[in-house]
């Protein structure tokens, strides 16, 4: 293994161990605007890989920015994911028929997915990507998500190998690396549909049309 690739895998584990400890002084609250700077110094990574970064202030510095940007779909996203959670939490309460409980488990479950996958896609676009409002963000994670069906199921597929890891691995391999090779992969797999469309570079100073 030459020393270009110790370097990437080096910066690929300390990025994943920052990731996680904003997450978890922040009980949770930042984890769509830390994944979007996490996604952004991936990126940056994969495209100078040679080249050696400070991580832990600015992935922080970058994780406030984009929480001033993404503050109102954070609320949004939230909202939504929690009153979901909590209808299918209580579904056992509810006098209905088993059909009609058996039903709404799978809408509310279809629904939670949809938010986590259009968070998911809404981190990784906002990561280098300008767009003239949250709006546009949202619509353009949606159009991603649902336009290209291969990928989103791949994407699905992983994140369901991820969590089966999370359940089964001990909290060594999730700390040094987990997410980090997640975005990683993401990249991969999203980056030649980001550049099918008209979509600037957030460096460039750019906006989405």
């Amino acid at each position: 293994m030459n020393q270009r690739a110790l370097v990437k895998i080096g910066l690929l584990i300390i990025l994943n161990m920052t990731y996680i400890l904003v997450n978890v002084l922040s009980l949770g609250l930042l984890l769509l605007p830390s994944t979007s700077a996490l996604f952004n110094f991936i990126y940056k990574i994969r495209r100078n890989s040679n080249e050696h970064f400070e991580i832990v202030k600015p992935f922080i510095l970058k994780t406030f920015e984009k929480t001033k940007k993404l503050f109102l779909v954070i609320i949004i996203m939230y909202v939504l994911f929690f009153t979901i959670l909590f209808n299918y939490e209580n579904i056992e309460l509810l006098n209905y028929h088993v059909t009609i409980k058996q039903l709404l488990t799978v809408i509310y479950l279809v629904f939670m997915g949809e938010i986590i996958l259009n968070l998911i896609m809404a981190a990784q676009l906002s990561s280098i990507y300008e767009f003239k409002s949250n709006k546009d963000l949202l619509k353009m994670s949606f159009f991603i998500t649902h336009r290209h069906i291969i990928s989103t199921f791949i994407l699905i597929v992983v994140l369901l190998t991820v969590g089966y890891l999370i359940i089964i691995s001990t909290w060594i391999v999730i700390f040094f690396g987990l997410f980090s090779f997640l975005c990683y992969l993401m990249w991969g797999l999203y980056l030649p549909i980001f550049e099918k469309y008209i979509i600037k570079d957030e460096s460039e100073h750019g906006k989405s049309n």
